[in-house]
């Protein structure tokens, strides 16, 4: 066991377990019982901490996440550790990894990419945006300001 000063928690090693591809034929031979796994990029450094009370169903939903995520850009390797212990499992990893190389693992802190979203002109008020919930016009950049006057219930 590694500890950090007399102050502060006992730290346990992180998962002794052996990595495997993250490939879905891999993970199909998993158990569905709870535990926390740790996703590795290809040079072998840890780049998420997770946990569920049902690893094979977990990691198969990172598997499925969509391309431009950090997770599936990144992850090669995974490893697991079965536990009943599991959400304090994955913080006292998380919180060695933040100690030990000073911030969380690399996925653990970035979101998905943002999608496009449609800008509404100032002119649309809510009551318009309720009338008409389908404004695609408004993503192709056509701009249709109907004026207070032709709709009174604007």
């Amino acid at each position: 066991m590694l500890t950090f000063g007399a102050a502060e928690a006992v730290f346990r090693m992180p998962i002794q377990a052996q990595w495997w591809s993250f490939v879905e034929s891999v993970i199909e031979v998993d158990r569905d019982d709870p535990g926390v796994y740790e996703l590795g990029d290809k040079d072998g450094d840890v780049i998420y901490i997770g946990s569920s009370n049902e690893l094979r169903r977990r990691l198969k939903e990172h598997l499925k996440e969509a391309s431009y995520t950090c997770i599936r850009q990144n992850t090669t390797h995974y490893r697991i550790e079965y536990t009943p212990n599991y959400q304090n499992r994955e913080r006292e990893l998380y919180a060695g990894h933040v100690r030990i190389y000073g911030k969380p693992p690399e996925c653990n802190n970035s979101r998905p990419a943002s999608k496009p979203t449609i800008r509404i002109p100032s002119c649309v008020g809510i009551r318009w945006f309720r009338l008409f919930p389908c404004l695609a016009h408004l993503a192709q950049g056509v701009h249709l300001c109907p004026s207070r006057r032709s709709n009174p219930l604007l």
